[in-house]
């Protein structure tokens, strides 16, 4: 009886072990890669069983940089062959597939609707230098396209995250900067972002895809709807978007 029971007790731990390894809060810090083939930053914004996405800028894509093999490293990066399956020139937005899913560390996009909380961090790799440079961020304004902040972001955080602590949501993309280093810096707003992933596509807590069976990704912000493809060879726009005071691939 006594072995019973100790079998038994050694079987609920693990189990309780296993239960609290599934629930346990990724750190969306990590969430924040490198991608040292185009001199840029991206985050991974969802994963599933079988895919990962990553959110980044577009200017580190323009012209022949599109079609450059696309190299990330980061916190347990899933292993698989990146893919540029969307980019957005106008408004400084990218969209990277990876086929291989479950990455430990996620920052998913804020719900619509979303107010910021007083604790933010820009999340970037600085001049490429690891490990990842963070930096607390103050909003100045934010308007439909642009979100400023007191401090301006540097070379190679491009592409990176505007994180909201608090709720472990992203809120932003570095874009660029006006001054260096008085400021300020800017960052894609919240609200392109969502339209950005809408026309991929994606849905949030309050879009009608949700009915349609979209599968939820981690966090309670957008995900990506299973069924309906990515864009297939997306076009190759020339680029419109000029960034401030930062160079292609920064």
């Amino acid at each position: 009886m006594q072995t019973i029971c100790a079998n038994t007790i050694r079987r609920l731990a693990v189990v309780v072990l296993l239960f609290i390894a599934s629930t346990a809060q990724a750190d969306p810090q990590k969430a924040v890669v490198r991608l040292p083939s185009h001199g840029g930053s991206g985050t991974v914004i969802a994963t599933t069983g079988t895919r990962t996405f990553i959110l980044s800028c577009a200017h580190a894509f323009q012209a022949g940089d599109a079609l450059k093999p696309i190299q990330i490293d980061g916190e347990q990066v899933p292993a698989g062959l990146p893919r540029l399956v969307a980019v957005d020139y106008e408004h400084d937005l990218s969209l990277i597939e990876i086929p291989a899913g479950n990455a430990p560390n996620v920052a998913p996009v804020a719900g619509p609707g979303h107010r910021p909380s007083p604790r933010l961090l820009s999340v970037g790799y600085d001049e490429m230098r690891l490990p990842a440079t963070q930096r607390p961020a103050h909003i100045v304004k934010t308007d439909s396209d642009i979100t400023w902040t007191r401090e301006p972001p540097w070379h190679g955080r491009s592409g990176g995250a505007l994180l909201d602590l608090d709720q472990g949501v992203l809120i932003g993309v570095v874009s660029g900067y006006v001054n260096y280093p008085e400021g300020p810096g800017l960052y894609v707003s919240h609200r392109d972002i969502g339209l950005f992933l809408e026309q991929q596509h994606w849905s949030s807590p309050s879009g009608s895809m949700k009915t349609r069976g979209a599968e939820r990704e981690a966090g309670a912000g957008y995900w990506a709807d299973p069924r309906p493809p990515m864009i297939p060879g997306f076009p190759l726009l020339t680029p419109s978007f000029p960034p401030l005071s930062c160079p292609p691939g920064g």
